[in-house]
C-alpha cells in the first residue's frame, strides 16, 4: 500500500506462513536468479552480469540445479516465464533439469525492441526500417537480428520459438505460462506425482500498453503486480485447495529487485518512493 497498490494474496502468505524480510543475494536481475536456481552466489556460478542480446554466453550446464536435484529424486519439473540465465544451449532450462519449459531468455525490456517502441521514441535503432537512411552507420551492433522473444522445449529435445517478438505477443505469453503452470500442477496432482512448478514473471516491467488504471499509483508496475502477478498467486493458492494438496505443497514467493531509478518514464512507476536506491544499488532499494 506505501506504493499505491495492494497484494492481498501475498500478504495472506506472509500470515500464513513465513516471511524472510533478510533474504539477500545481488542487486540485479541475473545473478539473483542464478542464485535462486543453483544456490550459489554470482561469484561461484559466474552469472554477474544482466546480458542482453545477442549474448552468446549463458549458465554452465555443469550447474547443479534444484530441478536436477529434484528430477532425480522422481518429482515432474517445469519452468514457466522469465529465466534469463543465458541464450546458448546449456543454458537452456530444459537443459538444466526441467521436464517442460517456456521461458524468456532476456530481459523483458525488449518489449520495445519493435516496431511499436521505435515510433513512439521508446528506442533507436531497434527497427532501422521504420527510419530514414543513417548516414553515420558503421555496423549493427546496437540491435542484432535474430534474438528470440521466447522458447518452449522439453528436456532431451530441441527447443522452438514462440512469438513474434511484436508488442501485442507479450502479455498473451505471460497468459501462456500462468496456464500452462496451473496445468502442470493439474496433471501432477491427479497422477499422485512429486512436482516442482517455477513461475517467474514477465509482467511487472512490462512497456505494454494498458487500457484501464485502477491502483491508486497509476502506473504500469502497480497495475501488473495487484492485478496480475498477486491475482496469480490466489489463484495457484485456491487451485492447490481444491486439488487438496494444499497443506502437502510448498509454495514460495520470492521477489525480483528494486526498481529502475534512473529516469524512467513517469507512468511506468519504476520509482524506489521511500526506500533507498534502485537495480543495482546495495541499498534497500536495490535489493
Amino acid at each position: 500500500a506505501l506504493r499505491g497498490f495492494d497484494t492481498p494474496n501475498c500478504n495472506r502468505m506472509a500470515r500464513e506462513g513465513i516471511m524472510f524480510g533478510r533474504m539477500y543475494t545481488e542487486p540485479s536481475c541475473t545473478p539473483s536468479r542464478a542464485a535462486v536456481i543453483t544456490g550459489r552466489h554470482a561469484i561461484r556460478n559466474g552469472m554477474h552480469t544482466v546480458a542482453f542480446p545477442i549474448e552468446n554466453s549463458g549458465m554452465s550446464g555443469e550447474e547443479v540445479t534444484s530441478a536436477e536435484v529434484l528430477s532425480s529424486a522422481g518429482y515432474a519439473t517445469a519452468f514457466y516465464g522469465k529465466w534469463h540465465l543465458g541464450d546458448v544451449e546449456e543454458s537452456y532450462p530444459h537443459n538444466q533439469g526441467f521436464d517442460e519449459t517456456l521461458f524468456v531468455p532476456y530481459n523483458q525490456v525488449l518489449i520495445i525492441y519493435n516496431k511499436q517502441g521505435e515510433t513512439a521514441n521508446a528506442v533507436i535503432g531497434a527497427r532501422p526500417e521504420t527510419m530514414p537512411e543513417d548516414r553515420y552507420h558503421l555496423d549493427d551492433t546496437f540491435v542484432p537480428e535474430g534474438w528470440l522473444m521466447a522458447m518452449e522445449g522439453k528436456k532431451g529435445e530441441l527447443g522452438r520459438e514462440w512469438g513474434n517478438r511484436e508488442m501485442e505477443d507479450w502479455d498473451p505469453l505471460e497468459e501462456e505460462c500462468r496456464n500452462r503452470t496451473l496445468d502442470f500442477i493439474r496433471r501432477n496432482a491427479k497422477e499422485k506425482k512429486p512436482f516442482y512448478a517455477v513461475y517467474w514473471p514477465s509482467e511487472t516491467l512490462n512497456l505494454a500498453p494498458i487500457p484501464e488504471r485502477k491502483t491508486p499509483a497509476r502506473s504500469a508496475l502497480a497495475e501488473r503486480f495487484q492485478y496480475g502477478t498477486d491475482a496469480f498467486i490466489g489463484q495457484v493458492m485456491d487451485e492447490l485447495e481444491a486439488l487438496g494438496i494444499a497443506e502437502n505443497t510448498l509454495l514460495v514467493c520470492n521477489a525480483d529487485n528494486g526498481p529502475m531509478v534512473h529516469d524512467p518514464p513517469a507512468g511506468m512507476g519504476q520509482s524506489e518512493i521511500m526506500f533507498r536506491g534502485g537495480k543495482g544499488d546495495f541499498w534497500e532499494g536495490g535489493i
